[in-house]
């Protein structure tokens, strides 16, 4: 009969991780309730003339620029407004635990697993700005969330709305994708 024995120093190195991962559950606690107050506090400029949507996958479904806005005003608030409505527009949501027991230390077990495994991978957590091959349309994302979009004053007084619209949903989908190191957007997911 063989037995085998836990090598020295693995029970303090459980006790290590598990203490990290408590630490990290409050920062991230603490991170969503500094969230919460920013987002009463910031208020966005009035709705302007385009409109966003999210699939479930948290890609730009729909971008939609107001066909009777006004014509020939400045390129950048045009792209203020594309701005506003991807940041109004509401994103999907992790499906929410169930009730069982342990289902909510579950659900946080396999987001801090995730961020872990992210992080030991080299995820970037940094902003990272993806551009069309033109750039005349650049997205900028952190962790395949879209953060913001810049695109050329030129480009745009050149290009019909539904052009802009189309490219710039085109090139802020491919970002996110690119640079979801939890791989959320890929087809199938």
């Amino acid at each position: 009969m063989t037995t085998t024995s836990e090598p020295s120093g693995a029970p303090e190195l459980v006790d290590a991780l598990t203490e990290l991962k408590q630490r990290s559950e409050a920062r991230l606690e603490s991170m969503k309730l500094a969230q919460a107050e920013i987002d009463a506090l910031i208020q966005l400029p009035a709705e302007g003339s385009v409109t966003a949507a999210f699939d479930e996958r948290g890609l730009v479904r729909s971008l939609e620029i107001d066909p009777n806005r006004q014509k020939g005003v400045d390129p950048a608030l045009l792209v203020r407004d594309i701005n506003i409505a991807l940041a109004r527009a509401p994103r999907p949501t992790a499906p929410a635990p169930s009730g069982e027991p342990g289902a909510v230390q579950d659900s946080v077990s396999a987001m801090m697993s995730s961020v872990m495994e992210s992080l030991l991978s080299g995820a970037s957590l940094t902003p990272n700005v993806y551009s069309n091959d033109l750039r005349t349309v650049s997205v900028t994302t952190l962790m395949g969330e879209i953060q913001s979009v810049e695109c050329a004053a030129p480009w745009i007084q050149a290009s019909s709305d539904a052009s802009i619209a189309e490219e710039v949903q085109r090139v802020a989908n491919l970002a996110a994708i690119a640079d979801d190191p939890f791989e959320r957007r890929k087809a199938g997911n």
